[in-house]
């Protein structure tokens, strides 16, 4: 093969290889990255770069599973240990352990969708680069992105917000981002403002319009809460157990719950709400601010009083 301009591409961002000096180049960029693969636990979320770079995006739940050896992908990549001279030694890409996804839809927000809707699962050899060459012949070599952590512990049964694209130009779909739980109820809010938008109205407009309804929201949350905060506070130096329950109650229902703060019942609305971003085996920790935080102390304190009076009580007797 003649040697080209090449460009490295990551993200959606490239990098020219001048012609002549290709070799230098990639082994320069084998060096920098030792092929380590871009991590997509550690990536911030943007929503809107999501959109844009998906061809699918849905609501729905995962089907069924089924394992898919030796994957032929369609698409030609370059091992970049292998080079050794300007000619571009390429073979195949092939995913020897990859999975095929099939989903149930519930909601759509990108792409034409059939049913049952199936996706691919990638297994991406890090040292693999997809080789790929556009209308104008600039070639390009994409470098490989580690399959999401969350991702290879799909089930089947699990219900989230599905991000999906073709791998490389090539016509297979694979699955490369998910959200679950309360990060994804939080997405599609935004998709479904978007669109009843009609194009009225681009989703990063929409993201900064709830982001300031949220900041401004926030700010009176926590102007609201150092009022609770406060009276909780001098609740306490209120010598009358009886009359400090009693405000310690009032206080709890105007908080917005109902009884004393459980861990069990806290675990088991975290496990709602984030459970799917949490460590297999790791239990959530406990409140640490807010409204909980402040609902776990009033508890506490209501049964040391409990105990208190359950202990006079037993002296008198």
């Amino acid at each position: 093969m003649p040697p080209f301009d090449i460009a490295y591409s990551t993200c959606g961002r490239s990098f020219p290889i001048m012609k002549h000096t290709i070799i230098y180049g990639f082994l320069i960029l084998f060096t920098q990255f030792q092929l380590a693969a871009l991590d997509v636990d550690t990536e911030d979320w943007d929503l809107v770069q999501a959109y844009q770079s998906s061809t699918h995006i849905f609501y729905g739940e995962l089907s069924k599973s089924l394992p898919i050896r030796n994957f032929n992908t369609g698409v030609m990549g370059v091992n970049l240990q292998n080079i050794s001279s300007i000619d571009l030694s390429m073979e195949p890409i092939v995913w020897p352990k990859s999975k095929e996804f099939v989903f149930s839809i519930i909601e759509s927000f990108k792409g034409t969708f059939a049913e049952p809707f199936v996706a691919i699962l990638p297994e991406p050899d890090p040292k693999l680069w997809p080789y790929i060459e556009d209308d104008s012949g600039d070639v390009f070599l994409c470098r490989p992105e580690t399959v999401n952590s969350q991702l290879q512990g799909l089930q089947s049964g699990a219900v989230g917000l599905f991000f999906v694209r073709h791998f490389s130009n090539s016509k297979t779909l694979v699955l490369y981002r998910a959200r679950f739980g309360k990060r994804a109820q939080d997405d599609l809010a935004l998709l479904r403002q978007f669109q009843a938008a009609g194009g009225t109205l681009t989703l990063e407009q929409i993201r900064e319009r709830v982001r300031n309804q949220q900041r401004a929201a926030a700010e009176h949350e926590a102007t609201a809460f150092r009022i609770f905060e406060d009276e909780y506070y001098k609740i306490l130096r209120i010598q009358d157990l009886d009359i400090r329950v009693s405000l310690l109650k009032d206080l709890v229902a105007r908080l917005g719950y109902d009884g004393r703060w459980t861990y069990f019942g806290y675990k088991e609305r975290y496990m709602k709400r984030h459970g799917a971003y949490l460590e297999k085996g790791v239990q959530p920790p406990g409140p640490t601010k807010g409204r909980e935080k402040l609902w776990h102390d009033i508890s506490g304190e209501l049964d040391k009083i409990e105990a208190i009076q359950k202990a006079r009580q037993f002296r008198r007797q």
